[in-house]
């Protein structure tokens, strides 16, 4: 019996099924976890990143306690209605826009205080209504687009020819292969990533490492094919050799952290606001145990700084640069540099970085809201970039329609991640955003009991059953 045929049953995880005190009760402890999360971020910051990275310009201002209770009431607002459940790839997204962004984003510029004290609580609240907006988006009611998937034999001719392709792309433009020591990346990156300027090359390698590789992971996982899970998992591990990109290691952690959090575990949000804050608790007490430990000093730079507190170290960086050297009004767009004039000579990020370390090759990360918004127009962007890419979200949303929520949630987690740290308009092509969309959208589709079906026939659905069975 397939999955549309069998009948429905009562799920008690379901928003609507759920009793006034359950939801309260799980509202309370994503709430109470975030705090942790935070607070425990703030302990990292102090004790080891002002510490240990001063000379990366982190630093720390006295802070007054009103201005601290209010960062930490502005981070919390939004999670009154972040979902619990990750029944959709957009909520997964905007998870990590909250908790890797917003949270801090809310206190790094506070802590530096490069922009007055009131502005950079004026900062935070527009960075809490952008993910307000997006979590209203996330809301919004999917639509089956009426475009017929592909044959699985077609769909997964074309992922293959596109994958061959792709990948000889690498190896025959890209940079000499080699074995990367995890703790020389940086040096490798400036080296061979930064350097090297071949488009063609960084198109393939970037739509190839965080769309083509995590997809046939989620693929796998749903149909039970732990042998091409590890064989997509090493071809990562392989992309890995080239540019000495310390991502392409923890991709296929991802995807499969992702599929398994969905599939296995109730309120997967909360479970994983949970490991965040766990993380953070292990590599600071780390840290403290043994301060001079390489390996300590490495992962929580990785962790803490890089992939936590970046965002908010370069949007403080980004709020500095536009508000007293101008805004771009988007003319750092192809296209919209033909009419509005560019005043700078590198990309805004370089600008950032040149700023804030006076390295010339120095690339300041951070998500699409200061790349695409705070950059462009000020507070006013960081909102009307919002709406744009809610309906991004919302779009991935619906070409997901009819998967399996944890397959969904998997494929599009990598993508998910790279808006954390590029802007929208540049992932679209460089880093496969768009690609994700057309996977999810033309691929065969991927149902809950896809190990029972044959991988070769239609899979093709009709609308009015898709919608029968999605649920949300």
């Amino acid at each position: 019996m397939s999955q549309l045929d069998a009948p429905m049953e009562w799920d008690p995880h379901r928003p609507g099924s759920l009793t006034p005190f359950r939801f309260l009760s799980r509202r309370a402890a994503l709430l109470l976890v975030s705090l942790g999360f935070a607070a425990a971020f703030c302990w990292n910051y102090m004790v080891f990143q002002v510490v240990a990275l001063s000379s990366f310009n982190v630093y720390y201002a006295p802070t007054p306690l009103s201005a601290w209770i209010t960062a930490f009431v502005i981070f919390l607002i939004p999670g009154l209605v972040v979902p619990t459940e990750l029944v959709r790839p957009s909520s997964l997204a905007v998870l990590m826009q909250y908790a890797l962004v917003l949270m801090p984003v809310c206190l790094v510029p506070m802590f530096r205080q490069e922009m007055p004290l009131q502005h950079c609580i004026l900062l935070a609240g527009s960075f809490a209504v952008a993910i307000l907006i997006l979590l209203a988006m996330n809301r919004a009611p999917r639509k089956v687009l009426p475009i017929p998937r592909m044959r699985a034999d077609v769909g997964w001719t074309l992922f293959a020819a596109l994958y061959l392709v792709l990948n000889g792309i690498v190896a025959l433009t890209g940079p000499r292969w080699q074995l990367v020591n995890f703790l020389d990346v940086y040096d490798v990156v400036r080296g061979q990533g930064l350097a090297y300027q071949n488009n063609l090359y960084a198109y393939a390698y970037m739509n190839l490492a965080w769309t083509m590789n995590p997809f046939l992971i989620a693929n796998a996982l749903a149909r039970k094919n732990y042998w091409l899970v590890v064989i997509a998992s090493l071809m990562e591990m392989y992309l890995y050799g080239y540019g000495g990109f310390k991502s392409m290691v923890f991709v296929p952690l991802l995807v499969i952290g992702s599929y398994f959090l969905v599939k296995r575990f109730r309120q997967p949000a909360t479970k994983a606001m949970l490991a965040l804050l766990a993380g953070i608790l292990i590599s600071t007490t780390g840290y403290l145990r043994n301060p001079f430990s390489p390996l300590s000093f490495a992962v929580n730079s990785l962790y803490d700084m890089r992939t936590i507190g970046m965002a908010g170290q370069n949007t403080a960086g980004f709020d500095y640069f536009a508000y007293n050297h101008g805004f771009t009004y988007w003319a750092h767009l192809k296209g919209v540099n033909k009419f509005v004039r560019y005043s700078f000579t590198q990309d805004v990020g370089n600008e950032v970085g040149l700023l804030e370390q006076g390295g010339q090759d120095t690339q300041a990360n951070t998500g699409f809201l200061a790349t695409d918004g705070l950059s462009a127009l000020g507070l006013a962007g960081v909102i009307l970039i919002s709406f744009v890419v809610g309906g991004y979200f919302w779009l991935v949303d619906c070409a997901a329609s009819g998967h399996d929520s944890a397959f969904a949630v998997a494929a599009f987690s990598v993508p998910a991640f790279v808006l954390v740290n590029e802007g929208f308009f540049t992932s679209l092509l460089s880093a496969g955003t768009l690609l994700t969309v057309l996977l999810l959208q033309f691929m065969p589709l991927v149902t809950a009991d896809v190990d029972r079906r044959s991988a070769v026939g239609r899979d093709f659905l009709p609308a009015a059953a898709i919608q029968g069975s999605q649920g949300i």
